[in-house]
């Protein structure tokens, strides 16, 4: 599950190294295998689990998958991952049609999964850590911007995101 070390690692472009130390993709799994979280498009419960933990949070849209196994795992229910199954997962493709939704999403539903699911202490860290990230992509974004289509695009979806973060829109 997501951790307070790594969003902040994420301001410091560093999460991707601690996510690839720890992927259990890196060995050949050949039985099934419980893991923490999986993906929501790779998801298959019965409906008792539903009856138990609740649907999804609408609140974490970007989230709401890990958030969901977090529960389940709380409620003591495992999220096995089958590895002889295969599902296409087109990551990213709704997200093309707003990147400006979808990287405010992915940046502040985090804070309200440790609002909901952890210490203050640790919400406050967070909620720390993602202002630092929002200006410092804003930053960096509006520098690259200057003739670059991209990163132009990147700016405007992390003014976006500053501008829903200031407003307590998360």
């Amino acid at each position: 599950f997501i951790t307070v070390k790594e969003i902040w690692l994420e301001v410091f472009f560093l999460h991707n190294w601690l996510k690839r130390a720890h992927s259990y993709l890196k060995n050949k799994i050949k039985s099934p295998v419980s893991v923490e979280a999986a993906s929501g498009a790779a998801l298959a419960f019965k409906r008792e689990v539903i009856e138990k933990i609740g649907m999804l949070n609408e609140k974490m849209f970007w989230t709401e998958d890990m958030e969901f196994c977090y529960r389940a795992h709380l409620n003591g229910i495992p999220t096995i991952y089958y590895p002889d199954i295969k599902i296409t997962h087109h990551v990213g493709e709704s997200g093309k049609k707003n990147p400006s939704v979808m990287i405010s999403n992915q940046v502040l539903t985090k804070i309200n999964f440790f609002k909901e699911n952890h210490s203050q202490a640790s919400y406050l860290l967070v909620w720390l850590a993602r202002l630092l990230h929002i200006v410092s992509r804003f930053c960096i974004f509006g520098i690259l911007s200057i003739g670059n289509k991209n990163a132009k695009a990147k700016f405007g979806a992390y003014l976006f995101t500053l501008k829903r973060f200031l407003a307590n829109d998360y």
